[in-house]
C-alpha cells in the first residue's frame, strides 16, 4: 500500500468537512420533530384570543412556524443523506495525497552589480508574501526554451526577439509542500532557463528596482535571498539549489543576462 503524505492544513479542512457533515446526519431530526408537534398542535388546539393576541394570530403564527421548520427538515434531510461515508473521506485523503506533478520553467536573469557581486532577478510575490524568480508553466514533457522566452515577452511588455532562453540541462528541483493558493498539498518540479537580454531592451533591467505589469522586481544576491526568512520558507527549496550549485549557475563562464553592470 502507498504511503499517504498529506499537509496538516488541509487533513484539518477534511476533517472539519467530514465532522460538519456527520453533525448535518444527526441534526434533521430536531426540525422533524418540532414540525411534528407543531402539526398536531394545529390540528387539536382550539386556540383563543390570549395575551394580547387574537386566535387567528395564534393559528398563522403556528402555520409560519411548521413552513420554516418543514423546510429546515427538508434541507437538513437532503444534506444528511447525501453525507460523507468514513471510505469517502479516506478517498478524498487519498487524491489530495497523490496531487500530480506542476512543472514551472524559472526563468534566470544574471547579472553583476557595480562591486561584480553576482545577481539574479526575483519579484516580491504578494499571495506568497516572498520572493519568487519568475517562472512559467510548462506542460507535462514540455521544455522549449522558446516557449520560455516568449512568456517573457509577454510579462516583460517587450517584443520577441527581446530574450532568448537556454535550458541548464540536469538541473531541476522536485519538493513537495502546500500551495499558498488551494491550501492542498502539491508536487512541484523546477527546470532552470538562463535569460538572455538583446542590447536594445536591456534598459529596464539596469535598475535596481523596477516596476512591471504591477510586479515588483529586484536584482539581489543569493546570500541576499538565502537570509530572507520568508523567502526561505516558501521557495528555500531553489535558492539553497542554487547555492549549492553555484558553479553552475553563478561562475564567470555563466553568460550574464546584461553585459552591463547593474547600478544602485
Amino acid at each position: 500500500m502507498d504511503p499517504i503524505t498529506i499537509g496538516f492544513d488541509r487533513l484539518q479542512i477534511l476533517i472539519q468537512e467530514f465532522a460538519k457533515r456527520v453533525y448535518d446526519r444527526l441534526f434533521w431530526v430536531t426540525p422533524l420533530a418540532v414540525a411534528i408537534t407543531l402539526f398536531a398542535t394545529l390540528i387539536v388546539s382550539d386556540f383563543k384570543d390570549r395575551y394580547g393576541l387574537e386566535a387567528d394570530d395564534w393559528r398563522n403564527g403556528t402555520i409560519f412556524l411548521l413552513v420554516v421548520f418543514s423546510i429546515w427538515t427538508v434541507v437538513a434531510g437532503v444534506r444528511a443523506f447525501g453525507h460523507q461515508s468514513i471510505s469517502d473521506l479516506m478517498d478524498g485523503i487519498a487524491r489530495e495525497s497523490h496531487s500530480p506533478v506542476r512543472n514551472y520553467a524559472l526563468t534566470y536573469f544574471r547579472s553583476k552589480d557595480e562591486s561584480g557581486a553576482s545577481l539574479l532577478l526575483v519579484y516580491f510575490d504578494p499571495i506568497w508574501q516572498c520572493y519568487l524568480m519568475p517562472f512559467v508553466s510548462l506542460q507535462p514533457g514540455q521544455s522549449d526554451p522558446s516557449d520560455v522566452s516568449e512568456y517573457a515577452t509577454q510579462r516583460f511588455s517587450l517584443p520577441k526577439e527581446a530574450f532568448t532562453a537556454h535550458e541548464l540541462v540536469g538541473h531541476e528541483v522536485r519538493h513537495t509542500k502546500t500551495s499558498e493558493a488551494s491550501r492542498k498539498l502539491t508536487n512541484y518540479r523546477f527546470t532552470f532557463y538562463l535569460m538572455k537580454i538583446g542590447k536594445k531592451h536591456c534598459d529596464l533591467f539596469l535598475k535596481r528596482e523596477f516596476e512591471e505589469q504591477e510586479r515588483k522586481y529586484k536584482w539581489l544576491t543569493i546570500e541576499q535571498l538565502l537570509s530572507d526568512t520568508v523567502s526561505m520558507k516558501r521557495n528555500g527549496e531553489v535558492f539553497s539549489y542554487m547555492r549549492d550549485e553555484r558553479s553552475s549557475f553563478f561562475a564567470d563562464r555563466v553568460p550574464r543576462s546584461v553585459e552591463e553592470a547593474i547600478g544602485n
